[in-house]
C-alpha cells in the first residue's frame, strides 16, 4: 500500500491530481517495478475518492505504459530503469558536445488524412487578427528595430508556461530558441551538437524529416522501435551521438510506454548523448488525455524538445521552437548572431495570442474538431 497525499496547491481535477501523485511516485521508485496496485474499491475505501476517479486515474497511467493490467490478476507497475536524479547544471560534461481514400455516400464528407494538412475553417481568423493589430499599436516603437535573435522574450516566456502546463515540459525562456521550421532548428542543433553528427532515426519515422537531417550533413543510422519494445544492442555498435523520437505520436497511435522512454533516458545518460523528442503534434490524442513529453522524465539534460506552431494553427506562420539542455546553452550564447527567428511582429501578436487565452481555447476547440473527424471516419469505414 502507498499514501496519496493531496495538497492544497494541486490543481487540476481531482482524477488529474491523482494520476500526478501515482505517477510521480513511480517516476521516484516509491512504487517499485512489478508491485500491484490496489483495486479501484480498495483505494477508493483507502483516499475516500469515488471509483470512476480512481478508474480514470489508473487507465491515464495504462495508456502511458506506467501500469499494465494482467487479466484476473490486476494492476502492476512497470518501471524497470530508474536514475539517480542530478539538476541539469550537473549533467555530463559541457564538452561533449499520402491521403488515404474510402468508399463514401454523396451526402459523405471526405476525411483527409494528410500530416500537412489542417482543419482550414477552425482557423480563429478574428482573435488572430486583433492580436496582429494590438501588437502593432503596443510595440509602434519597435517595429523598425532588430529583436532577440533566439526569439522574442514575452513570446519564449508565454511558450515556457505553456509547455509546463500541456505539455511537461521543464525549461526556462532562456532555454528556448524559436526558429522558422525544422529544418532551420536541426540546423542550429548540427552546430551545437558536432558536424556530422550520427543520428538513430527510427525507420517508421516520418520520411521528409530524415530528409531534412541528411541535408543538414547528420548520418542517418536507421533503428527499429515500437511502442514496447527497444534494441539498445542495435544503437550502441553503430556509435551514434543522439537518437530522434516521436513518443507521442506513433504509426500505430500509440505513444512510446514508460518503459521504452527510461531505456532511451538510460542510454543517452551513460553514454553520453542526446535524445531529439520531436512533439509536432503533441497537443492531439487519438483517444483519452494528451501524453506528457519525454522532456519531463529528463532529469540530467540530455533531452532537445522541439515543438511546432504548425499542426495545431497553421503551417504559413513559419514558426516553431526548440528548448535546450542547459549545458549547451554556453555554446548556442557563442551563435546568437547567426540565428534567425521568424517575423518579430508575428512572434510579438504569438505572444499575445498565447497571454489572452486565446491559443488554449483554440487547441480545445481543435481537439473536439478532429475528434468529431475521427469518428466520422470510424462511421465511414464501418459502412464500407
Amino acid at each position: 500500500m502507498f499514501d496519496i497525499l493531496l495538497t492544497s496547491d494541486e490543481q487540476g481535477p481531482l482524477y488529474i491530481q491523482l494520476y500526478r501523485q501515482i505517477r510521480g511516485l513511480i517516476q521516484r521508485g516509491d512504487i517499485p517495478n512489478g508491485m500491484k496496485l490496489p483495486s479501484i474499491r480498495m483505494l477508493s475505501q483507502q483516499i475516500h475518492f469515488s471509483k470512476n476517479t480512481i478508474e480514470t486515474a489508473y487507465q491515464m497511467l495504462i495508456e502511458e505504459g506506467y501500469v499494465m493490467s494482467k487479466p484476473r490478476s490486476g494492476l502492476y507497475v512497470v518501471a524497470p530503469l530508474l536514475l539517480p536524479t542530478i539538476t541539469n547544471h550537473q549533467a555530463f560534461d559541457q564538452s561533449q558536445n499520402t491521403n488515404v481514400k474510402a468508399q463514401q455516400s454523396p451526402d459523405e464528407a471526405p476525411i483527409d488524412f494528410s500530416l500537412l494538412e489542417i482543419d482550414t475553417d477552425s482557423f480563429p481568423l478574428q482573435a488572430w487578427k486583433a492580436c496582429l493589430n494590438e501588437s502593432f499599436s503596443y510595440n509602434s516603437g519597435r517595429i523598425h528595430q532588430y529583436g532577440d535573435n533566439k526569439g522574442e522574450y514575452a513570446l519564449r516566456l508565454q511558450i515556457a508556461h505553456y509547455l509546463k502546463q500541456s505539455r511537461g515540459v521543464s525549461c526556462s525562456p532562456e532555454q528556448i530558441v524559436v526558429g522558422t521550421g525544422m529544418s532551420n532548428s536541426l540546423q542550429l542543433l548540427s552546430k551545437l551538437i558536432g558536424q556530422s553528427a550520427r543520428v538513430a532515426f527510427e525507420k517508421n519515422a516520418v520520411a521528409q524529416v530524415g530528409d531534412i537531417f541528411t541535408q543538414n550533413g547528420y548520418t542517418v543510422v536507421p533503428f527499429p522501435l515500437s511502442e514496447n519494445e527497444l534494441n539498445i544492442d542495435e544503437i550502441i555498435p553503430a556509435n551514434i551521438d543522439a537518437v530522434y523520437v516521436t513518443p507521442s505520436h506513433r504509426p500505430s497511435g500509440n505513444p512510446l510506454s514508460y518503459t521504452i522512454r527510461q531505456e532511451l533516458i538510460h542510454w543517452a545518460y551513460h553514454n553520453q548523448r542526446h535524445i531529439i523528442e520531436d512533439d509536432y503534434d503533441g497537443e492531439f490524442r487519438h483517444a483519452g488525455k494528451t501524453i506528457p513529453s519525454l522532456q519531463g522524465l529528463d532529469q540530467h539534460g540530455i533531452v532537445i524538445y522541439i515543438g511546432t506552431f504548425s499542426k495545431a494553427f497553421t503551417p504559413a506562420l513559419r514558426m516553431n521552437y526548440m528548448v535546450l539542455p542547459h549545458q549547451l546553452l554556453p555554446k548556442l550564447h557563442t551563435m546568437e548572431r547567426t540565428l534567425s527567428s521568424p517575423s518579430r511582429m508575428d512572434q510579438l501578436a504569438m505572444a499575445l495570442f498565447m497571454e489572452r487565452g486565446h491559443w488554449y481555447r483554440h487547441i480545445r476547440r481543435m481537439r473536439n474538431t478532429y475528434e468529431k473527424s475521427m469518428r466520422g471516419s470510424s462511421i465511414l469505414y464501418k459502412r464500407t
